[in-house]
């Protein structure tokens, strides 16, 4: 039979049984700028690791703690069942003052597993979260090449295998596990004669090379006559598949002027499609962020504008939003918990609404403004009883300028100190 790409059996040689698990995931969490807290062998209490991990804001710096339980079933090839969670989750997270409970398998959780973990998660939303690192993100984690000394260290013989794989063959054995070994397989051998050093060869996607010279040709004589738009026209005349291979090449070899070119054609084009086009290849073979080209970004369509932006727009301003909402939660606390309470702070923040705006001078700065909503409840001891059950109302304005720059953001929170609620403990 044939060995998986990673055979997380090769763990067993580090330590005790489910030892090699711990050492790795403790390794992989220092890689992530993590702060992993092994617990030693015995009397962990429940433990395999704590991991904290910080959040850098502008008015506080809240850490979380992940309680980390390691499932090495690798051996068995079982899944995580329900019964080998903690009895009582919410206890556990509470006993080790934890925040988090993260879930490392080398296999997968089962079916009632998931379903009791997204069950935890759901009714304790804003107090608790829970995550899964299974075998596939295990995959994910170790063919990253900062962590190949880590993959090679813990599994040598699977690294090997690795090493030598090609790069479509390193992409889909990826799915081992996930899809039948046969289907796999004969993917793997369809694909091999069209099989290069840098991955799939241009005539797996155009049969007809001479259309995509005759194209290259056109684009080269058209660069060097300085009009990009109609090299645009010549490219586009292309299948998509084979438009996006023919840029691919041209930016290898002169990656500078092929992002030049590509930024002309969003500027000068008079076709909105075309514009957007260009961007989103621009995008693809710079394998930057849309931030880096906010100028040229300013002659698209404002319905693409939003659409590239706004979700990077919106995480910055949750972001912000929920590092103000720590501020003022905590003071409320101090002001209605009780001392010696437990409590906890739930806030939730949202984006309701984002608009964009080109300035119409030479600068043409993207301007960004829009509402959010930030739901927050402070609850006592976790009995229900709700000291702060507020939505607040905000909003937020800044502009794209290589990075996300937020001028003015926050909620009105003059409502959280009137008595507006029938409970007469209620802020």
């Amino acid at each position: 039979m044939t060995s998986p790409l990673i055979d997380f059996t090769e763990l067993a040689s580090h330590g005790t049984k489910g030892e090699g698990l711990e050492l790795l995931v403790e390794r992989i969490a220092r890689r992530l700028g993590l702060n992993p807290q092994p617990s030693g062998r015995g009397g962990d209490r429940g433990k395999d690791l704590l991991i904290s991990e910080r959040y850098s804001g502008v008015v506080a710096s809240p850490e979380i703690l992940w309680l980390v339980s390691c499932k090495d079933h690798a051996a068995a090839n079982k899944s995580v069942g329900e019964d080998e969670l903690p009895g009582s989750l919410e206890n556990k997270l509470a006993e080790h003052k934890a925040h988090g409970f993260l879930l490392v398998t080398t296999t997968v959780p089962s079916t009632n597993c998931r379903s009791a973990l997204d069950a935890f998660a759901a009714n304790n939303l804003g107090r608790c979260f829970v995550n899964v690192w299974n075998k596939g993100h295990l995959y994910e984690l170790l063919t990253r090449p900062e962590n190949h000394d880590t993959f090679k260290e813990f599994l040598p013989l699977s690294y090997a295998r690795y090493a030598a794989l090609t790069p479509t063959a390193i992409s889909l054995k990826a799915l081992e596990g996930f899809m039948p070994a046969t289907t796999l397989n004969q993917i793997l051998e369809t694909l091999q004669p069209f099989e290069t050093a840098k991955g799939l060869a241009a005539q797996l996607f155009a049969p007809d090379p001479s259309s995509v010279n005759s194209a290259t040709e056109a684009i080269t004589k058209l660069l060097a006559e300085e009009d990009p738009v109609a090299a645009w026209e010549a490219a586009n005349k292309l299948e998509p598949e084979q438009r996006s291979l023919l840029i691919e090449g041209l930016h290898g070899f002169v990656s500078g002027k092929t992002w030049a070119w590509l930024q002309d054609v969003v500027i000068q084009s008079d076709l909105d499609e075309s514009k957007r086009l260009a961007f989103e290849e621009l995008l693809r073979v710079s394998k930057s962020s849309p931030l880096r080209f906010t100028y040229a970004a300013s002659y698209l369509d404002s319905e693409d504008i939003k659409d590239i932006y706004s979700n990077l727009i919106i995480n910055e301003v949750v972001e912000l939003a929920m590092q103000e909402s720590l501020a003022f939660s905590s003071d409320l606390q101090a002001e209605l918990v009780p001392k010696g309470e437990s409590y906890y702070i739930s806030a939730l923040a949202d984006v309701t609404e984002v608009e964009v705006t080109v300035s119409d001078d030479d600068e043409r700065l993207i301007s960004f403004e829009g509402t959010l909503q930030l739901d927050i409840e402070i609850d006592c001891s976790g009995d229900g009883d709700v000291l702060v059950n507020r939505t607040l109302e905000g909003h937020f304005s800044g502009r794209l300028d290589f990075g996300i720059e937020i001028e003015d953001a926050g909620v009105d929170i003059e409502g959280l100190d009137s008595d507006d609620s029938d409970d007469p403990d209620s802020y």
